[in-house]
């Protein structure tokens, strides 16, 4: 039987280092001002409830924030995977942040295109990277892209799997809410860039020393990896 992949999202907040930006900016009015789409398919649809946004998506999608951070960032949002009935699909609550493409680091945009919501395609950028509950739920790992475009097809090239989770209270319960914490922020005294992603289920904290590189700017993203469905998958954001 074929997989249904459904996603709840509710926005919180990015704050950033010179403003504080709670805007969601999910209504049809603002999304294009604060959100934008790249889809493997152009038959994605996004409606709007009240607060909600509805993501209806036959293919992998990436949801960007357009907003470009620096500095120290704190994100927040809730998200839920739905699962309803049978074949409904339950993996893949996944973040992108700080992302930058160093072929054009003052213009994510420019090869949009190129990467139309292939997940692969995103290991042209730098960023870091999150995948809750991914590969089936049956993993949750955090990675450091960097750039290496090798990367998409050869999976030897890929970036090292820096922490990785395998028992069931580090992957997703279906119907269960998630409130996400993603911060990002260096420490002088200390010369390491710290970063840490929380739940309430968990939380993962990562140093890096100063001597390795680390993005201090860069856009956020949701991200959905889903498989050519009977139904097309939805995402709703609130």
């Amino acid at each position: 039987m074929k997989n249904i992949f459904i996603l709840l999202f509710l926005f919180v907040s990015f704050s950033l280092k010179a403003q504080d930006n709670k805007v969601s900016g999910l209504n049809s009015r603002q999304f294009n001002k604060y959100w934008k789409v790249e889809s493997e398919s152009p038959d994605y649809k996004v409606t709007f409830r009240g607060d909600t946004a509805e993501i209806f998506s036959p293919k992998g999608l990436t949801l960007w924030r357009k907003e470009k951070m620096s500095g120290k960032v704190t994100i927040e949002y809730d998200a839920c995977v739905v699962v309803e009935k049978e074949g409904d699909r339950l993996s893949d609550l996944n973040c992108f942040w700080m992302a930058s493409d160093p072929q054009y680091p003052d213009n994510l945009w420019k090869r949009e295109k190129r990467r139309s919501g292939i997940f692969l395609n995103c290991y042209s950028l730098q960023l870091y990277y999150l995948g809750y509950g991914g590969n089936h739920n049956s993993t949750t790992r955090f990675r450091r892209y960097d750039g290496n475009e090798a990367g998409i097809t050869d999976a030897n090239a890929r970036p090292a799997i820096l922490k990785e989770y395998t028992d069931e209270d580090h992957l997703l319960k279906a119907n269960h809410w998630y409130h996400i914490k993603i911060t990002n922020e260096n420490n002088k005294r200390e010369m390491r860039k710290r970063l840490r992603f929380s739940s309430h289920a968990f939380c993962l904290l990562c140093a890096a020393r100063s001597n390795q590189a680390s993005f201090h700017s860069g856009k956020s993203i949701i991200r959905i990896i889903s498989f050519i469905t009977s139904k097309p998958p939805i995402m709703v954001i609130k």
